[in-house]
């Protein structure tokens, strides 16, 4: 489905590529390739600004749309080294070096020209965000690698939207109903790419 398709930016790993492309439907993917078979494209597809990642043994490739006023994107390694991305009007791309089982996204700062930070939190997120109360912070903090200081700014500031899927971090025993949020740092937007849900249990009235 992916082969031929426009390529708006990519890097390359030794043999293998990565890219984002435009499907016939407009739909932007984060897509994996080698140079010698260029026709066998393994894609995902890329929903509003958040990165996705196709994972490989040792290194994963990274991409997501680029907000207009951003200038520059850095992904971080399992070392802790900053990585920049390839960048071009409306996509950014990079490989970076990750344990294949890791869990969630690797953390990503996007810069603007002065090089300040640009927050990646979706605009529906903050529109309908509130405040990540601390009993929320413990019940994540097992399975949520951000909660506490941010590894992208340095920041204690978390909040959780409501989200449109059901990719849970948390599932607490017992019953109640729960809803799926967005936990995120709300100086620059860092999640993991997941979607924690808190039950009724776990809350404070």
């Amino acid at each position: 489905m992916l082969a031929g398709t426009p390529i708006i930016v990519s890097a390359a790993r030794g043999d293998e590529r990565a890219g984002v492309r435009r499907d016939g439907d407009g739909h932007l993917w984060i897509a994996h390739w080698t140079a010698d078979r260029p026709n066998r494209v393994a894609g995902t597809r890329l929903e509003g600004l958040q990165p996705a990642q196709i994972a490989g043994p040792d290194a994963s490739a990274v991409g997501a749309r680029l907000p207009a006023a951003v200038r520059a994107v850095q992904v971080r390694a399992d070392d802790g080294t900053w990585h920049p991305a390839e960048v071009a009007p409306g996509a950014w791309v990079a490989f970076v070096e990750r344990d294949g089982n890791a869990a969630g996204l690797p953390p990503v700062r996007l810069l603007g020209e002065d090089g300040a930070l640009v927050s990646r939190a979706e605009p529906r997120w903050i529109a309908s965000s509130r405040p990540l109360e601390r009993h929320e912070r413990a019940a994540v903090a097992p399975s949520f690698s951000g909660v506490g200081t941010c590894p992208v700014c340095g920041a204690n500031d978390w909040n959780a939207a409501p989200a449109d899927n059901s990719r849970w971090h948390v599932s607490p025993p017992g019953s109640g109903s729960g809803s799926g949020e967005h936990v995120f740092c709300a100086v620059c937007g860092h999640n993991d790419g997941g979607v924690t849900a808190f039950f009724a249990a776990t809350r404070r009235s």
